[in-house]
C-alpha cells in the first residue's frame, strides 16, 4: 500500500466536504463534478479525467456512472446536476472527459 502525506477524512469532514462541492456556486462545475466523484466513489483523478459522457447512464429517473461493471448509481441528492446536462472537452484532441455533470 501507498504512503500517504494526508490523512484520511472523518466522515463528517468528508461529508461537509460533499455539502459544500454540491452547493457551493463559487466553484466550477468541472471541479465540482470531479471532487464529487472522488469523496463518493474513491476513485482519482487519474480515472475521472478519463470518463466519458457514455459514462453517464440516465436510465428513466435514475442516473448512473460507469466506473466498472456493474455502473454505480448516482445518489439523489447529485442527481439533479447530472441531470442538467452533461458537456464534454476534448482539449488535447484525445477521449473527451466529463467537463459538467
Amino acid at each position: 500500500m501507498k504512503d500517504s502525506r494526508w490523512a484520511a477524512l472523518s466522515e463528517d469532514e468528508r461529508l461537509d466536504a460533499l455539502g459544500r462541492l454540491l452547493t457551493d456556486a463559487e466553484i466550477p462545475m468541472r471541479l465540482r463534478a470531479a471532487g464529487v466523484i472522488v469523496l463518493l466513489y474513491a476513485q482519482p483523478v487519474s480515472r475521472i479525467v478519463r470518463l466519458s459522457v457514455d459514462d453517464v447512464i440516465r436510465d428513466d429517473d435514475a442516473v448512473l456512472l460507469r466506473l466498472g461493471e456493474p455502473a454505480s448509481p448516482v445518489p439523489a441528492p447529485v442527481t439533479p446536476a447530472a441531470s442538467s446536462g452533461v458537456r464534454c472537452a476534448r482539449p488535447w484532441g484525445g477521449r473527451p472527459f466529463v467537463h459538467r455533470l
